[in-house]
C-alpha cells in the first residue's frame, strides 16, 4: 500500500515537471494541485483507516487465538486430573476387590471352623449325655436298697435331729430297723413342699 501511494507521488510529481510552468494566478493550476492534494489526502486516510482495521481484526483474532490456547490448556489440564482420578478410582476398585476377596476367603475358613465346633458341640453333647445315663444309671443300682421318702414338708433348717424325728415313723410304718449311727448314711430322704398336708397325715 506504501508502494503503491509513493508510486502515485512520483508520477503526480513528474507530471507536474513536464507541463509548462503556469502562472501563480492561474485558476486551472490551483485547481489540479487542490485535486491532487484531496486524492492524497483521502488514499492516506483510507490507509488508517485499512491499518485500523486490520490492526483491530488482528487484535481480536490475537485474543480469540489465546483465549482458545487458554481453553485448550485448561482442557487438558482438566484431562489430566480426570485421568489421574480414573487411575485412583481404578486403583481404589482393586483394592475394594482384593479385599472382598480376603473377606470372603475369611468367612469360608470361618465357617468352616464353625462347622467343626458344631461337630465337637455335638459329639460332646452326646458324650455328656452317655455319662448323664451312666451317673443315673449308677444312682439307680446304689438305691436299689435304699427307700425314698416324698412329699415330707420342707423345714427351714436340716439338722440331724430333724432328719431322725422324719425317719423313725416311717421305720415303725414299715417295720424296719436301723441303728442311729447308720441311720443318716443308708437313708435318702428328699423333702418337698408338694403334698405335705398328706405327709403329715401319714406320719401323725
Amino acid at each position: 500500500m506504501d508502494g503503491w501511494i509513493t508510486t502515485i507521488q512520483d508520477f503526480n510529481l513528474r507530471s507536474w515537471r513536464t507541463k509548462r510552468a503556469r502562472k501563480d494566478n492561474s485558476p486551472q493550476s490551483a485547481s489540479v494541485e487542490t485535486s491532487s492534494f484531496d486524492l492524497q489526502d483521502t488514499l492516506v486516510n483510507w490507509k488508517k483507516e485499512q491499518d485500523s482495521g486490520i490492526a483491530k481484526q488482528l487484535a481480536e483474532q490475537t485474543a480469540l487465538i489465546s483465549k482458545l490456547f487458554l481453553d485448550i490448556g485448561d482442557t487438558k489440564t482438566q484431562n489430566n486430573q480426570i485421568k489421574a482420578s480414573n487411575a485412583e478410582i481404578s486403583k481404589t476398585n482393586t483394592e475394594i476387590t482384593q479385599s472382598i476377596s480376603f473377606i470372603n476367603k475369611q468367612f469360608e475358613e470361618l465357617k468352616i471352623e464353625v462347622e467343626i465346633l458344631r461337630g465337637e458341640r455335638r459329639e460332646k453333647q452326646k458324650y455328656i449325655e452317655h455319662l448323664e445315663y451312666r451317673i443315673l444309671d449308677l444312682q439307680l443300682k446304689s438305691r436299689s436298697s435304699s427307700i425314698e421318702l416324698r412329699n415330707i414338708p420342707q423345714e427351714s433348717t436340716k439338722t440331724n435331729t430333724s432328719l431322725k424325728k422324719t425317719e423313725r415313723p416311717s421305720n415303725d410304718l414299715i417295720n424296719i430297723k436301723t441303728t442311729p449311727v447308720d441311720s443318716l448314711n443308708t437313708v435318702n430322704s428328699y423333702f418337698t413342699t408338694v403334698g405335705g398336708t398328706l405327709a403329715n397325715s401319714l406320719l401323725s
